[in-house]
């Protein structure tokens, strides 16, 4: 039991590792949290109308990095939900058809519950998949703040200039 659980990690880290490799082979550096975009995305409007032109083009480019980050991580996720799927169905191919079930859903149910390395690939699946849905639209939301907080900061910049 506990060495099909451990194969699965495994199996895991060996996917997560070559992924990160590829990624790097590319030119895609591991993206780090961005704490300061914090700040921007819970400014008041108050807070906002005092922000210099300067200010608000670093708020753009912090808010652009950190929507970045976020569909980065998305992606890690999504990935990972693939890959899961995908080994479940190798685990499990030989076995859907012993199973009774109206659906053949419900007899690939029946056939991860009684495989432990299936099930243990479908937890993982189902825990990158709920945070997958988390991040959703989180990435687009922030390229959004970040064309907002740049399209004021020109608006700042020709009344600066015109007046």
């Amino acid at each position: 039991m506990d060495g099909e659980v451990n194969y699965a990690k495994q199996k895991l880290e060996k996917v997560n590792k070559a992924l990160d490799e590829y990624e790097q082979g590319k030119g895609l550096t591991k993206c780090q949290p961005h704490n300061e975009a914090d700040r921007y995305v819970n400014m008041k409007q108050e807070e906002i109308r005092k922000l210099t032109p300067e200010e608000l083009g670093e708020a753009a480019v912090l808010l652009a990095q950190f929507s970045y980050h976020i569909q980065r991580a998305l992606n890690e996720e999504t990935s990972r939900v693939a890959w899961a799927e995908d080994e479940v169905k190798r685990a499990i191919s030989g076995e859907v058809n012993q199973y009774q079930g109206s659906s053949y859903e419900e007899r690939k149910l029946l056939a991860i519950k009684e495989n432990e390395y299936a099930r243990k690939m479908d937890y993982i699946r189902s825990y990158a998949k709920a945070r997958a849905d988390r991040l959703g639209y989180l990435s687009s939301k922030m390229e959004f703040l970040a064309r907002m907080f740049s399209d004021l900061r020109q608006t700042k910049k020709r009344e600066f200039n015109n007046g």
